[in-house]
């Protein structure tokens, strides 16, 4: 039965198959037509959650992305932090991984949150704003 098996899945053609790493799915919003400028915008640490309105959308818990929300909300809307600071907040809740550069490692998670609102909302403004290694909340 192994062998009929495995003549079955070598009689795909390999033009028909495409290889799709998915790491995470999440379920898009419909019906979010704002801008977020017009939203409120919050985040809810204990769930590792930032609102926008009533729309949730989850980050993963104690991970980068968590804590970098964490330290960008505690601030006000547009006030520009050098990653330094940001890093050094983020500092023992979780280790870098080898051979990346410290500012690399708050850009990256910066890059998370906004790729996983656009994700989620089908936008394409971004909550957080990076030039020349600072960054900033932009709603």
């Amino acid at each position: 039965t192994i062998r009929k098996y495995r003549a079955q899945l070598s009689s795909v053609p390999k033009e028909t198959v495409n290889k799709v790493e998915i790491l995470h799915t999440y379920e898009k919003v419909k019906g979010f037509s704002k801008t977020l400028s017009e939203c409120v915008v919050r985040f809810d640490d204990p769930t590792a959650t930032i609102f926008i309105d009533n729309f949730e959308i989850p980050l993963p818990e104690y991970a980068k992305e968590h804590y970098l929300a964490r330290s960008m909300f505690k601030r006000r809307k547009g006030e520009a932090v050098d990653w330094s600071i940001i890093h050094n907040e983020m500092q023992g809740t979780e280790g870098i991984p080898d051979g990346k550069d410290p500012w690399r490692y708050v850009y990256d998670a910066q890059n998370d949150i906004n790729k996983r609102i656009k994700e989620i909302l089908s936008t394409q403004e971004k909550l957080l704003d990076w030039s020349e290694k600072t960054i900033k909340r932009l709603h």
